[in-house]
């Protein structure tokens, strides 16, 4: 079996140059047959295997070609890392285990947290992981959290990412992202409501109804009607 080798190989000697390669490999292998456990114990080995401050990276590092393998398969491996928490979590969330998937989603977060400070450079890369991050939020019912990533992307210079590669995923436009920065709060208004027992009066001057207020300005100055703009 072609993942067992792979496996092998790599133990047998996981210094070896094209290591970083092997794994990659393997990775597709255990993707494409939805082994989601042992997919992720192995991104997680990739980030550590070939960093800087590993073995391999003390032995290799001569390797111009193997070092640019490398890098590419650790951020591969920091971008896909917080999908198996994230695809958990929801799976756990539809179960009805909303504490154990609460646990997973906050996972998620930090994991997404820890691609975006390994590669700060601009990129559609990071565009999408605020999305992804503004999903766990609404997930979580934090929903002034989640619209300060869906305002993140709005804010953000997308003609700072080039063209999106072939084939990359579809993502929100800016608008898009403002608009469900207003859809957020208008939840966070129905918080604060529900916390005031129903009484608009008091529920007025509460956090989440002022957040929303001012997310309803901030779209309409921008964008008035048109939620469809397709800037990103």
């Amino acid at each position: 079996e072609a993942a067992y080798s792979f496996t092998r190989l790599l133990e047998y000697n996981s210094n070896y140059v094209d290591a970083p390669i092997a794994h990659v490999k393997l990775l597709t292998i255990l993707d494409e047959k939805k082994e989601v456990e042992k997919a992720q114990e192995q991104r997680l080995k990739v980030v550590k295997l070939y960093s800087t401050e590993s073995d391999w990276y003390l032995k290799n590092s001569g390797n111009q070609d193997a070092i640019k393998s490398s890098k590419k398969a650790i951020r591969d491996a920091y971008f896909d890392i917080p999908a198996y928490y994230h695809r958990k979590a929801n799976k756990l969330d539809k179960d009805g285990d909303t504490e154990s998937a609460g646990k997973e989603y906050d996972q998620a977060v930090v994991s997404y947290n820890d691609f975006l400070k390994a590669y700060p450079e601009p990129s559609w890369d990071h565009y999408r992981t605020h999305e992804f991050m503004a999903a766990v939020h609404l997930a979580r019912k934090r929903f002034i959290r989640a619209a300060d990533e869906f305002n993140w992307m709005d804010d953000s210079d997308t003609t700072k990412y080039g063209r999106k590669p072939k084939g990359y995923p579809t993502v929100l436009s800016k608008a898009e992202a403002g608009y469900n920065a207003v859809i957020a709060m208008d939840k966070g208004r129905e918080k604060a409501l529900a916390a005031a027992n129903g009484d608009y009066v008091k529920s007025y001057n509460a956090k989440g109804t002022q957040r929303y207020l001012q997310q309803v300005e901030r779209y309409m100055k921008r964008y008035g009607t048109d939620p469809k703009n397709k800037e990103a």
